[in-house]
């Protein structure tokens, strides 16, 4: 066609019906454009002039025709152009039909090449051409549109107009892009091997040409035509390798082919590397998208450079961009390697709940759970995921465990356990496993879990999740894993806590899974059996170390204390009515709460299964004081051998605390129980005053928990003054002074007398007060950072109960912890990475998660929080202040942010105003509009409440905040350093204080505090700093003189109100004409009142008041 018409590829075509490529193309085009704008004119026309539906369906199938047939063209076109025009070995010589061998004539051969490779530029060109002209009309017409105030219906008809256009070159655009890329990087080959050179040196020539054009573009101003490029340069890259791919199939050693090929896809890695950081969002998304076609090919050895700098470039882009939708795009495109999908499990995490479900999605469909993930990364995909707290989230993490992971596994539930480890991560486990089986028993979560399931595969699901398991009983038979017996503990707990089923649905499935009592006894103690021999074996042998062999060792033990336990555990959903099998179960615990060799892991669950299994509270005490006397027994008769007497007493007390911590727990403390617990009294206090460190902490520990269900007269007399003096003792262990301290913390949110001091003594013949308060101010002064961290969490807890009302200095120490680094880095050597240590008390994340509420909270709660916060200024410049004169040699000292922490403060009380005004805000104004009616009824009285209302006036936290800082400048700007003397003043300088929005009297105090702090003040800069707000205050009167102009401002202003009173007054006219007379005109304003003369003595005492107030 091209030689036909004689084309040339500076012209794009000739005469006489001559057509070029670049003119069949362009014509494609064009005629694309036309036929779905007048498509779209006409349904517009049919539709608006109430045309009916067979008329708007047949426009539509017009426009699916359309669309057909222009596809089929380019489709064709493509054809015709790949296996003719570039590979064609005779080319037509001319109008006399002879044909011209392409051996015989190059330079036919060279022009057919040349123009296919000018037409697919003219092709990009003009494509990209449309783009820019498209999104530069649409934001001409989007910055011109705010001016423009007629005619806004036109206007959004023609706005909607434009967003067609817009539809459709779009569409039209990346199907010329489809094409371009086809021609120019397909890989055409030929029918031998001098064709298929041909058609490789075509190749080389076009793909380099096209790549270059994209090059120039790709940093044109326009981000529309930038994103285009990017686009294309991806379509590009996909022909690229697909060729690659195809032609390595055919044949293996054409190495120039491939290099030129890798050389292609270098540069179209070069180009799109900068786009990915591009300021335009769109420019952007469209590389991140192109990205993807780097990765489809297979075993592309020199990829390897650019792959590793696109996948780190859209890691960064995963992590890091603005967009959200870009993340998501990326985590979309990025590769799944070992190296990257660590990369996309913290995208789980994300802020943006469309990322986090796009992560998801991408691990379910793209990440295998057994090879590509290993067991700490799938307990984090399920941790972060399976949150109650974004229930999209949720859904999709869902649909990964139960549609991705379990098909993977052939839905064997328990293999995906023994995948998660239960024994070191139960909670994660139970989650996981309670969402498998609701997916199975729940109809609504089998809809969200499995709804990409086929129905087979749903039917395999539900058969496989609820296969019963059977528990044979007998020595012979084989024993449980950690995995079966935590899995049959789930199914029957969440059976038994279903909502869902109905009670036969419940009834069927328990009947499956859960054994009888006697059998899990015999569980119990088959397992038990095992682990005690374990134990024993590894106390009895003599044999070298072995590390190998020791942690085998303790990984058995564990697994099956952790099967005992959840057996125990399990008993909870058995029958327990039947007497025999519950006398049997009390006989198997009765002897493992007795026997030493029972592990202390296993003591709660036997104690609380314990309690599980009698009728009353009575009975269960009873039962645990004969455990507890049997033990003691064991106790003196084990107490022959001196040498290891004091071992032994050790560990049985050990044992008995232990058990009372769990009963002390279960009971509530009625009046039938009292006597049996007091039964328990001596172990305890005996305990508290042990020699033995380890009987100590946990004898403070249960007496903590004794305390509670004593009554308040033996609590403050006899357990008060115990455990002051265990938290006050300077020689006591710092873990025994914590547990002293936290058990005091419990006891005073019970009883306002804890709080109290208590008259102690010592081994001296002197005698102590020892106040709780005292103390726990002592504490947070502490040098050791875990004494500081639990005496704060305790002092949070009784400044919001409201026990230390009117200690700042408490709110002051709480500040100062919140912003010390110290204590926050001093986690990293405790926690070691563990999620559960952050729960524990004394962790320093812990408290830095409960001052970040308390703060906030406290001052919302009360007005005297909020007084609180703000008095707690001075004292909180004064701990900052103490700390920095302790600076320790040798050791940097740290810096404290102190102009934050008064930010800090101020915001809080701030923000507890705001929310406060918004709880009262419609009482407030009932309130007003009541005093208005009253009001309009005496003008006096509204004069009266206008001062009062005027005198009511609270200071701003910003006044009083600098009242504080000037106050503690006055008084110890001598002790303070330089940097932080300077730091204070900037603060207070920097206060931007309103005057006419401020009372007089904080503003009066101010004034004297400031002129006070610039006497002392000797820093030439600190001075500087004070000077823009004493400028300020010369603005505000002396206290003298505001006196003088009140009164005599306050006394015009009554005189004229009782004026125009008496003008007014209705009954004026029925007054006495000789009153004046009588009175010498000493009560000339004495009116009759029905009928009967009334001194008006209530004028004659506001004006003596007023005398009075002018004299003073």
């Amino acid at each position: 066609t091209m030689a036909r018409g004689k084309a040339s590829p500076a012209t794009g075509g000739g005469g006489g019906g001559a057509m070029s490529l670049s003119k069949i193309i362009t014509d494609h085009f064009d005629r694309h454009q036309r036929s779905r704008a007048a498509t779209a004119r006409d349904g517009g026309t049919t539709s608006s002039s109430g045309g009916t539906e067979a008329d708007a369906e047949e426009t539509e199938q017009r426009l699916i025709a359309t669309e057909a047939t222009a596809g089929k063209i380019r489709d064709d076109v493509a054809a015709f152009a790949l296996n003719h025009a570039v590979a064609s070995v005779t080319i037509d010589g001319g109008d006399d039909g002879d044909d011209v061998d392409a051996d015989d004539d190059d330079g036919a051969t060279d022009l057919a090449r040349r123009e296919v490779i000018t037409a697919t530029l003219r092709c990009l060109d003009g494509a990209l051409a449309t783009v820019h002209m498209a999104t530069d009309t649409k934001k001409k017409s989007k910055n011109n549109g705010g001016g423009r105030t007629s005619s806004s219906s036109a206007n959004a008809a023609a706005e909607e107009s434009s967003e067609e256009i817009v539809g459709e070159w779009s569409e039209s655009v990346h199907a010329i892009l489809q094409l371009v890329a086809a021609l120019g990087c397909g890989g055409h080959g030929g029918d031998d091997d001098h064709d298929a050179a041909a058609a490789a040196a075509a190749d080389i020539r076009s793909a380099n040409a096209l790549l270059d054009r994209a090059a120039i573009l790709s940093d044109v101003a326009s981000d529309g035509v930038r994103a285009y490029v990017c686009t294309f340069v991806g379509l590009c890259v996909d022909h690229l390798l697909r060729s690659t791919s195809s032609n390595k199939a055919v044949e293996q050693d054409d190495d120039e082919e491939e290099e030129w090929r890798m050389e292609c896809i270098d540069k179209a890695g070069t180009i799109l590397l900068p786009r990915l950081t591009d300021k335009a969002q769109s420019v952007r998304a469209s590389a991140i998208r192109a990205c993807s076609s780097f990765f489809t090919a297979q075993n592309h050895s020199d990829l390897t450079d650019t792959n590793e700098s696109l996948t780190d470039a859209l890691l960064t882009r995963m992590a890091h961009d603005s967009s959200f939708a870009n993340r998501c795009a990326a985590i979309q495109s990025v590769p799944v390697t070992e190296d990257t999908v660590p990369y996309l499990l913290e995208r789980v995490g994300d802020v943006k709940e469309k990322v986090r479900v796009e992560a998801l999605v991408a691990l379910m469909d793209r990440v295998d759970v057994i090879d590509d993930m290993n067991e700490e990364q799938r307990v984090d995909v399920l941790r972060f995921g399976l949150t109650s707290r974004c229930t999209s989230t949720h859904d999709a993490t869902a649909a990964m465990l139960c549609g991705g992971w379990m098909k993977t596994l052939k839905f064997d539930a328990i293999g995906l356990l023994r995948l998660l480890d239960p024994v070191n991560n139960e909670s994660v486990c139970d989650s996981a496993m309670r969402t498998i089986i609701g997916a199975a028993t729940n109809t609504d979560m089998l809809q969200a879990s499995l709804g990409h399931l086929s129905p087979p595969e749903v039917r395999a699901y539900k058969e496989s999740v609820l296969e019963p398991i059977k528990v044979d009983r007998g020595e012979d038979e084989e024993a449980l894993d950690p995995a079966t017996a935590f899995y049959l503990r789930v199914v029957c707990e969440s059976t038994a806590d279903s909502t869902a089923m109905s009670a036969s649905e419940r009834s069927e499935i328990l009947g499956n899974f859960m054994p009888d009592v006697p059998a899990l006894c015999e569980v119990v103690q088959k397992h038990l059996g095992r682990l005690v021999g374990s134990i024993r074996g590894n106390n009895n042998t003599n044999a070298v170390d072995d590390d190998d062999q020791d942690d085998d060792a303790a990984e058995f033990e564990e697994g099956e204390a952790f099967i005992c336990l959840q057996i125990l555990q399990l008993i909870k959903c058995s029958d327990l009515e039947e007497e025999g099998s519950r006398r049997h179960l009390v006989s198997i615990l009765y002897g493992m709460l007795c026997s030493q060799e029972t592990p202390d892991d296993l003591i709660e669950a036997c104690v609380r299964t314990m309690a599980l299994a009698h009728d009353s509270e009575n009975q269960f005490l009873q039962t645990i004081s004969e455990i507890v006397a049997e033990i003691k027994d064991e106790e003196v008769a084990g107490a022959d051998d001196a040498a290891e007497s004091n071992e032994q007493m050790a560990l049985h007390q050990i044992r008995v605390l232990s058990i009372l911590s769990v009963v002390l727990e279960q009971v509530s403390g009625s009046t039938s129980s009292i006597g049996l617990l007091d039964t328990f009294s001596d172990s305890i206090v005996a305990a508290v005053t042990s020699n033995n460190n380890l009987v100590r902490e946990a004898g403070v520990s249960c007496l903590g928990k004794y305390a509670l269900l004593t009554p308040e007269s033996k609590v403050v007399n006899e357990f008060k003054p115990l455990l002051l003096q265990v938290a006050s003792s300077k020689k006591e262990k710092i873990e025994v002074r914590c547990q002293a301290i936290l058990s005091l913390c419990d006891l005073a949110l019970l009883f306002d007398s804890v709080l109290g001091s208590s008259s102690s003594s010592d081994s001296s013949e002197e005698t102590n007060d020892i106040s709780f308060v005292f103390l726990l101010s002592e504490m947070l002064c502490h040098s050791n950072s875990a004494v500081v961290i639990v005496a704060a969490e305790v002092a949070a807890k009784l400044l919001f109960a409201g026990k230390l009302i009117g200690h700042p200095s408490m709110v002051a120490h709480l500040v100062v912890i919140y912003f010390d680094k110290d204590i926050l880095e001093s986690s990293d050597a405790d926690d070691d990475g563990d999620p559960m240590m952050v729960k524990e008390i004394g962790n320093p994340i812990r408290l830095q998660q409960i001052l970040s509420l308390f703060f906030p909270a406290f001052s919302i709660k009360s007005t005297e929080g909020r007084r609180m916060l703000i008095n707690s200024i001075k004292p909180l410049l004064s701990i900052v202040n103490d700390k920095l004169a302790k600076k320790k040699k040798g050791r940097k000292t740290t810096a404290w942010p102190i102009a934050k922490m008064v930010e800090y403060v101020c915001s809080n009380v701030d923000f507890g105003e705001e929310e406060a005004a918004k709880k009262t805000g419609a009482t407030t104004s009932s309130e007003e509009e009541k005093n208005d009616e009253a009001n309009e009824l005496s003008p006096i009285k509204a004069v009266e409440d206008t001062e009062d209302e005027e005198s009511q006036v609270k200071p701003s936290s910003t006044l009083t905040a600098s009242i504080a800082i000037a106050e503690f400048l006055s008084e110890s700007s001598a002790s303070c350093t330089t940097a932080y003397l300077r730091a204070i003043c900037k603060i207070v300088g920097g206060a931007d204080i309103i005057l006419e929005e401020e009372p007089y009297e904080s503003l009066f105090q101010l004034k004297k505090s400031m002129d006070e702090a610039a006497m002392v003040v000797t820093d030439n800069s600190a001075i500087r700093s004070l000077e823009t707000l004493l400028e300020l205050l010369d603005e505000v009167e002396d206290q003298d003189d505001l006196v003088e102009s009140d009164v005599s401002s306050d006394m015009n202003s009554i005189n004229e109100e009782l004026e125009r009173t008496n003008l007014s007054d209705p009954d004026a006219d029925d007054a006495d004409p000789t009153a004046d007379e009588e009175d010498d005109g000493e009560n000339a304003t004495d009116v009759m009142e029905e009928g009967k003369p009334t001194n008006n003595t209530s004028v004659e005492v506001e004006r003596r008041q007023l005398g009075e107030l002018n004299v003073e």
